[in-house]
């Protein structure tokens, strides 16, 4: 029990942050709530002081075990969010090696509001969970437009202090282990390592615990010992027996795209952009609702199918228009736009 006096801190509070060493092992810093009130992560990233070279990911303990937050997805389990308590220690991930983070007064929560405009979000993600009778462990894999294939700031959040005496499960490229693997939508496939630490022998099983927004993929999980490979959509559990020990490469994750050569993901009729050419700009004008907040792609080809201009971060907003530079040879192109599971072509003639 704590006695406190004096007046509770209401202004912004800027701790340093520093790294060194070996990004995959270091550059963890502890840090805490400094507020008596809860402090809204996402506000504080979306600053424009958020520093750079540091992770997105917010790190912490609920009930002696580890989580992880990013991008919206949270490890262990879909209640772990972004808003700190009061006091509440936390750890960040930097390679910025001299940098201070903002805990803005302007962050402080007291509860998040249920979302009113429409349902919220669904983020197309598959989460694996690993099971024995007594423990589990689970992690998540994710797709956005906007992430790599490789390790990035904004949607990966690694594991932490992994111990050969408790039970995991993790996916990982190679080189860097993921409690949230931030992946971009596969055009064919991607084959995703899962790695998996288990501290009893016997049977245990893997499953498929959070399926969402992959309608258009094929989700199976690669026993690469006994061959067998489940389809988690129909069989969502994976039972296996094993020793005690760490196995990097017993199982595959394969995500598979199954339009692929076949008609597009969703072709939208032409009531949702406007595209035409004025001003020396190409204009492309959101007027559905379908696609109102979403962030993808576009693509710009010629008559041969040459892509002449690309954004992956695009943000379409209803009524609100993207412009971008003209061709400088005249002519008929295509324009691709997409977004998760949405594609759209549309045409125009730059004169």
């Amino acid at each position: 029990k704590f006695s406190f006096s004096g007046s509770t801190n209401i202004s912004t509070v800027s701790p340093a942050i520093t790294f060194g060493g070996n990004a995959l092992l270091h550059g963890f810093n502890l840090l805490g709530n400094p507020f008596p009130s809860g402090l809204n992560w996402t506000t504080i990233i979306n600053d424009a002081g958020f520093p750079t070279s540091t992770s997105k990911g917010l790190y912490y303990t609920r009930n002696n075990s580890q989580c992880s937050f990013i991008a919206g997805v949270g490890y262990p389990d879909a209640t772990v969010t972004g808003v700190i308590p009061p006091m509440q220690g936390f750890f960040i991930h930097t390679t910025n090696t001299s940098a201070t983070l903002p805990l803005l007064s302007s962050a402080r929560v007291h509860n998040i509001p249920a979302r009113y405009k429409g349902g919220e979000e669904i983020i197309p993600l598959v989460r694996l969970q690993l099971d024995n009778d007594t423990l589990m462990d689970n992690t998540v894999v994710r797709f956005d437009t906007k992430a790599s294939a490789s390790y990035d700031n904004d949607f990966d959040a690694v594991r932490m202090f992994l111990s050969e005496s408790v039970q995991y499960i993790y996916s990982t490229d190679g080189a860097t282990k993921y409690a949230i693997n931030g992946q971009p939508f596969s055009e064919t496939e991607v084959l995703i390592p899962i790695s998996v630490n288990v501290i009893t022998s016997g049977n245990h099983t893997i499953t498929a615990s959070q399926l969402q927004g992959l309608d258009d993929y094929d989700v199976k999980l690669n026993d690469k010992v006994t061959g067998f490979i489940a389809d988690l959509k129909t069989n969502p559990v994976i039972t296996f027996s094993s020793e005690i020990g760490a196995f990097a490469d017993r199982f595959v994750l394969q995500i598979s795209n199954i339009t692929t050569g076949e008609t597009p993901v969703e072709y939208l009729n032409n009531d949702n952009f406007n595209i035409y050419q004025a001003s020396s700009f190409i204009n492309i004008l959101t007027v559905s609702d379908s696609w109102d907040g979403k962030t993808g792609s576009m693509k710009i080809y010629n008559l041969t199918g040459q892509m002449i201009g690309s954004d992956n971060g695009v943000e379409f907003n209803k009524n609100s228009l993207i412009q971008i530079p003209e061709p400088s040879v005249k002519g008929l192109y295509f324009v691709e736009l997409k977004s998760g599971m949405q594609r759209y072509v549309g045409k125009v003639i730059v004169k």
